[in-house]
């Protein structure tokens, strides 16, 4: 799997950082951090909601910390918290990153098609099978001269 990255840099005694924006249903994205000393293990949280709502907390490390598909997959911005604890496990949200996402269209699977795209594409969809399929096939055809059946390709009707 391809892991791509994006970097939340804090300027000097800031707390929020803002990071380049990532695209709708990019996957396997890491979030690293810059310009702020971390533990060897952090705790960050994640949402598509500033206030309110849910989030999901996962583990960050030296390396960084993958952001969680689902929240790329909404189109909304993602709001990330980075959540450091004492020996005590007496904690508090230290830093926060902000995530623009670029919105795109819709990834659908194909469930019908026209005939005119049928032929332009050379597929169809096979409603039995539900899958798409090659609009073509090997046929014969009759040879008048030899009265031989000659392989061809057809288009399926």
């Amino acid at each position: 799997m391809i892991t791509l990255s994006v970097e939340a840099v804090f300027k000097r005694n800031e707390t929020t950082a803002f990071t380049k924006p990532l695209h709708q249903f990019d996957t396997g994205q890491k979030l690293i951090f810059s310009g702020v000393i971390l533990p060897e293990t952090y705790e960050v949280q994640f949402s598509n909601q500033k206030e309110g709502g849910i989030s999901v907390a996962t583990t960050g490390t030296e390396d960084g910390v993958l952001i969680p598909d689902v929240f790329l997959q909404t189109g909304e911005y993602v709001y990330v918290w980075v959540y450091l604890r004492n020996e005590e496990s007496y904690g508090m949200t230290q830093y926060s990153v902000v995530i623009p996402v670029i919105r795109r269209p819709a990834i659908v699977p194909i469930t019908v098609q026209t005939k005119e795209v049928e032929a332009e594409v050379g597929y169809y969809w096979n409603e039995d099978e539900q899958s798409i399929e090659p609009n073509f096939g090997m046929g014969y055809m009759l040879d008048e001269e030899t009265g031989a059946l000659v392989p061809q390709i057809v288009r399926k009707t």
